[in-house]
């Protein structure tokens, strides 16, 4: 396409190889640029081609778009800075974190949004009419005559209608409309947009998270799996692109609901939320389409009807606030409007007090001398119900006088445009807690508690948890690894749900294995489980269906349906399905949680320290053709080009380069070079540390005291004369760096490196530590002499720093240390973890942390004992065998099965694995040989 910006004014936006593609392929790819087809069918598949990331539609659009929001931005600074943040704030709550300067996904959003609005009108008057109303498709307007009124709202993409910018995106839309051309509209079975929206948005974020919407077949097996029948009504609390509610529509039509029957009853009782921006608006679209053939019946004269589907937090709580509670949206960092939860009970009353309170705004602006705020909380009674304590009644009257008050200064400061829509919102679940629900189904949001960045977020998450008792009182320490997916099961279920009503949720697997966290969650019981771990492809970690109905409830011999099967395509629907699925009729045992099977051992592990981002930690000398274990002549350093290989943004490419003295220089093994018996190779980590005896620490006679490693600021550095240019040169520009790129985390880049006291909890002391990697299919263990470190990337370190990706043991004993290498390098042992793994996204056994230490009764090393003395030495001759090995070639899993199978590894492993057998109680692996080919490359170096 053209583009002036680029060589000879000509951009490449797409290409195809004739000579693979086959021939359906390139006659689409020659389709979507010439047009020449008609009354083409539909397809998800088609819509992206067409109308994608890659299509010229999108391209074309897109520049347009980007040019617009400039001047958007230009002339109403304030308004867009608001749309921007609550748009952003909405994003954190699904990805943990959104950057609220990233005009290209809020572009591509826009566009999404409006080609939504623009397909539904198409839907039912054909593209030519589509083209002479684009702006009432885009405000919502002419979806009235269709008796529906909440599909164009002021929401966060009406920017395009701004005076200033119109010319420019009404005719980028009327384009994009008459694309819509090729298709034949008359007849839509499937959730055209699903696909559409996961090419277009966050692919290397939902990548991360393993985010896809649930694919339509799944929707409608679990639906008819809990016999979802028409006098049901139903909630799904995470609704994303509404696969779920199309498809409980479209069953409802199978089983004869029909007409203005079906579209009174669904709009009545089928509803929706999610606090995705976008996808409440693709999901309203979704809806209207389900509906769409049956409101041609007629709508009642002059009866508007909203599609009952709001963008909102499921898990919002209300909080109190002078004896009354409310639900609290923040303004800025001091203000917050706060509405009355018992205006909740009536939503459509609500909704007419939030928009009279911006007229009122809007006309004080004008006048803001003469504003009576009071005036608008006495209005606000009359309309809503209130307490009955006068004293409480009086407090909400103060709350929408306030709440008139913030909005008119916003409007004065040019920061509204959006607050009324947020407000209308954010109330929804309240309402909807009062309602309560037959059946609530969806796909909750997969994302751990260690990914929300938000500071108070975290903090009402963690308080659900405890509310819900999602976690022991001794397990506490494990709320970083909770699944936002399972607090999402059980807040719904006692906040939604119909005493005698049925709860079905799309899940990670890992909630029915052995993973630590979901103990307390799998005591409450489970009616049935869908097991989708042998259905390929789904999702990016292995999956289930949780359902679960008062009446029945198992914690052990859950019944269980495990299905199994190749399908053509992540996307399909039940009917193309149904014959490739295979389906057992089983029961499911969750993994108890037994004691510590080695009390000595278990606590004395300890994971290591958070030396990321790696750019700022991981470090080479900056002298060229250095040889290997050759001391530098220079102390200018730079960042580890290796660690910019698997970085991701906004890390990706940042680099330092400075002098940093030995005294900060330290060794590190990344999880991803520990090999069974041995490594592959150091890294050398720079940080604002030395080791010394802490100062406090009182010796006891014949006890030797230890190293410890103590952390400088920066002004201490300075103000050692022969430290000072470390700081200038390093640590002072690293932490710019940090400040600048951090997420919303607020600690420094020191307090990351050692959150939890991960470099301060470790010994200096020089030792035998005994390493072996946190996550992994299978466990690899290995001995670090800290006493003879070798000279790493041109420094020869001060002492050795344990990254958090492993964890470690240091023992003054060498044969201790030996000894302990060889059980964990046991196929026993690794066998015997199996069941307690968690299964993530490489689909595979993944974290091991301490289980080695909670299923095996490893006891504490003895001289004396004959079994322990013949551990020592063959780990020993185990690692003189893998140090002569060339592993540096190839990844972690190959690198890892060439120390295994070589020829004498595999004997002292066999010899190694009989006295496990034997020693810890242990039944036998198979075959030894192949425990390792099983293993997942799935110990990644992962930035946060």
């Amino acid at each position: 396409m053209l583009d002036a910006s680029q060589l000879h004014s000509l951009r490449q936006i797409d290409s195809i190889n004739l000579e693979i593609a086959s021939p359906n392929v390139a006659y689409l790819w020659f389709d979507a640029y010439l047009l020449r087809q008609s009354n083409v069918p539909p397809t998800s598949a088609d819509i992206v081609h067409r109308f994608g990331l890659n299509s010229p539609t999108f391209v074309t659009a897109a520049r347009t778009l980007r040019e617009a929001l400039k001047i958007f931005g230009a002339s109403e600074a304030g308004a867009l800075e608001v749309k921007r943040q609550q748009w952003a704030f909405h994003l954190a709550r699904v990805y943990g974190s959104a950057d609220v300067s990233n005009d290209e996904m809020f572009v591509r959003h826009t566009y999404l949004c409006q080609f939504a609005k623009i397909l539904a009108y198409a839907a039912r008057f054909g593209v030519g009419e589509t083209t002479q109303r684009i702006e009432g498709i885009i405000d919502g307007r002419a979806f009235e005559i269709l008796g529906v009124n909440n599909i164009g709202e002021q929401d966060f993409f009406a920017w395009v209608l701004a005076p200033e910018v119109r010319h420019l995106t009404l005719d980028v839309f009327n384009h994009v409309a008459a694309s819509l051309v090729v298709y034949d509209l008359r007849s839509i079975d499937e959730d055209l947009l699903k696909q559409l929206y996961q090419n277009l948005v966050e692919p290397e974020t939902r990548h991360e998270l393993g985010e896809f919407y649930t694919p339509d077949w799944l929707a409608e097996l679990t639906l008819r799996e809990i016999g979802y029948q028409p006098n049901q009504s139903l909630l799904d609390p995470a609704c994303g692109s509404g696969t779920f509610l199309f498809t409980a529509i479209r069953l409802l039509t199978e089983q004869g609901l029909t007409g203005q029957n079906l579209v009174d009853f669904a709009l009545g009782n089928i509803m929706g939320m999610d606090v995705h921006p976008l996808a409440v608006t693709i999901a309203k679209i979704n809806y209207m389409l389900a509906i769409l053939p049956h409101l041609r019946s007629g709508t009642r004269r002059g009866q508007q009807r909203s599609i009952p589907i709001t963008m909102a937090n499921a898990l919002q709580v209300p909080s109190k606030t002078h004896h009354i509670k409310v639900i609290e949206v923040s303004i800025d960092r001091e203000h917050s409007f706060r509405i009355p939860i018992e205006a909740a009970r009536q939503p459509n009353e609500l909704t007419e007090v939030l928009n009279q309170m911006g007229r009122y705004a809007t006309s004080m602006a004008k006048t803001p001398d003469k504003a009576k705020f009071g005036e608008f909380g006495d209005l606000a009674l009359k309309m809503l119900p209130s307490s009955s304590d006068s004293q409480d009644a009086q407090i909400e009257r103060l709350a929408w006088s306030t709440n008139a008050r913030w909005l008119m200064k916003q409007i004065i400061d040019g920061h509204d445009s959006i607050w009324v829509y947020i407000l209308q919102s954010t109330s929804r679940p309240l309402y909807l807690r009062y309602r309560k629900f037959d059946v609530i189904i969806g796909n909750p949001p997969w994302i751990a508690y260690r990914y929300l960045q938000d500071l108070t977020y975290q903090a009402e998450i963690k308080k659900l948890i405890r509310e819900y008792r999602l976690l022991t009182p001794g397990g506490m320490k494990l709320n970083t690894q909770m699944e936002l997916a399972t607090l999402f099961f059980e807040h719904c279920r006692q906040v939604y749900l119909q005493p005698e009503g049925t709860i079905a949720f799309v899940m990670p697997r890992s909630v029915i294995t052995g993973a630590k966290q979901h103990h307390a969650f799998q005591q409450q019981g489970f009616s049935r489980v869908l097991d989708l771990k042998g259905v390929t492809p789904l999702f990016n970690v292995e999956t289930c269906v949780i359902i679960r109905q008062s009446n029945e409830l198992h914690t052990t011999a859950i019944p269980t349906v495990r299905f199994t099967g190749l399908l053509p395509a992540h996307e399909c629907n039940l009917a193309e399905v149904s014959s490739l699925l295979t389906r057992v009729d089983t029961t499911t045992n969750l993994t108890k949680q037994e004691e510590i099977a080695s009390p000595y051992y278990h606590p004395r592990f300890k994971q290591g320290a958070t030396l990321v981002p790696r750019n700022l930690a991981l470090v080479t000398s900056a002298q060229p053709d250095l040889a290997p274990g050759q001391l530098a002549y220079t102390t200018i350093m730079h960042s580890d080009p290796e660690a910019d290989d698997e970085a991701k943004k906004p890390w990706k490419g940042l680099k330092l380069e400075g002098h940093i003295d030995d005294e900060f220089l330290y060794a590190t093994l990344l999880s991803k070079h520990l090999m069974p018996f041995g490594k592959r190779k150091f890294h050398l980590v720079a940080l604002p540390v030395r080791v010394d005896i802490p100062k406090k620490m009182t010796s006891l006679p014949g006890k030797i005291e230890e190293e410890s490693f103590i952390p400088m600021s920066l002004e201490e550095m300075r103000n050692t004369i022969t430290l000072a240019r470390s700081v200038d040169d390093w640590f002072e520009p690293a932490e710019k760096l940090w400040q600048k790129y951090r997420k919303s985390v607020t600690m420094s880049l020191w307090d990351r490196f050692n959150y939890h006291q991960g470099v301060t909890g470790q010994s200096a002391t020089l030792g035998y530590l005994v390493l072996y990697g946190a996550t992994g299919s299978n466990i690899s263990a290995c001995v670090i002499d800290t006493y003879s470190l070798p000279v790493i990337n041109g420094v020869q370190p001060r002492a050795f720093v344990v990254d958090h990706k492993t964890y470690w043991y240091r023992s003054v004993r060498k044969d201790e240390a030996y000894y302990l290498t060889a059980l964990l390098n046991a196929p026993c042992v690794d066998s015997a973890i199996k069941a307690h793994q968690t299964r993530g996204i490489y689909v595979g056994p993944r974290d091991i942390h301490r289980r080695p230490f909670e299923v095996s009764p490893i006891p504490q090393f003895n001289e004396h004992n004959p079994d322990h003395r013949q551990l020592t030495t063959l780990s020993q001759a185990a690692h003189t065998a893998v140090a002569v090995l060339d592993l540096s070639k190839g990844g972690v899993v190959a690198a890892r099965n060439r120390a295994r199978k070589r020829k004498e590894v595999i004997t002292y492993i066999e010899r190694i694995d009989l006295i496990a057998q034997r020693m810890l109680g242990l039944p036998p692996v198979s075959n030894i040989q192949q425990s390792s080919d099983y293993e997942e490359e799935n110990d990644i170096e992962i930035e946060e």
